[in-house]
């Protein structure tokens, strides 16, 4: 990727991930970026996790780029999502948050996101159990069909997963055949969860997950946050 601010280092902060981390800690700012001086490590991701504010980590010109997002999305700007798209690293937290149930799998706007992601390049996200490397889908959820994944969309394919089972992923559906259809949303969180993880599991968006207890998936993972 090439980006007109690292011709100047002053336009950028350059700080090694642990100062990072305590400064969004402290003081998280929406569109903050900054580019890490410095090696990540478990750690590193793990403290990120208890920041309020989800934040994206992508890659620009050999340098890891830490982006700040809100607590609802890591960040839409128009720099942020060509690098998201397209850089060697695209990457995201989904923050621990004050309940029994952690967001620990997939959003629909993840799976969205997916959609332009260059094709052989992966995401990934951070949770609260670790760490999920995924893709486009691959396959489509019944067995008889077939997905192109260059032509067609794997949210489209979200979409047509949820109405199988009786699901609308828009409520003006659930509204307009109440006695075929449920609003995604009417139900708990705990099954909008479960859902989203059937699709990706089935639809063979999962490449590899690393559970933060788990030494040698960690360290494996960790090489594509320092661009290994």
């Amino acid at each position: 990727m090439d980006d007109s601010n690292f011709e100047n280092r002053e336009n950028r902060n350059f700080l090694s991930m642990t100062d990072i981390v305590a400064s969004v800690k402290k003081s998280p700012g929406e569109n903050q970026e900054f580019v890490v001086d410095s090696l990540i490590s478990k750690e590193h991701l793990l403290d990120l996790l208890t920041c309020s504010h989800e934040v994206s980590l992508t890659e620009d010109n050999g340098k890891v780029i830490l982006t700040v997002g809100t607590s609802l999305h890591a960040g839409n700007s128009d720099k942020l999502r060509e690098r998201r798209n397209l850089s060697k690293l695209s990457a995201h937290t989904h923050p621990l948050i004050e309940s029994d149930l952690q967001a620990s799998s997939l959003s629909a706007d993840d799976i969205w996101a997916a959609d332009f992601r260059d094709l052989g390049k992966v995401l990934v996200l951070i949770h609260a159990d670790g760490i999920l490397v995924y893709q486009k889908p691959t396959k489509h959820f019944l067995e008889d069909k077939i997905f192109d994944r260059k032509t067609e969309s794997g949210f489209a394919l979200f979409l047509s997963f949820l109405n199988s089972k009786g699901i609308a992923f828009f409520n003006a559906l659930a509204e307009w055949r109440p006695n075929e259809f449920k609003w995604i949303y009417s139900l708990s969180e705990q099954m909008q969860l479960d859902l989203n993880r059937d699709f990706i599991a089935v639809t063979g968006m999962v490449v590899q997950e690393a559970r933060w207890g788990d030494e040698r998936a960690m360290t494996e993972v960790l090489k594509l946050f320092n661009l290994g």
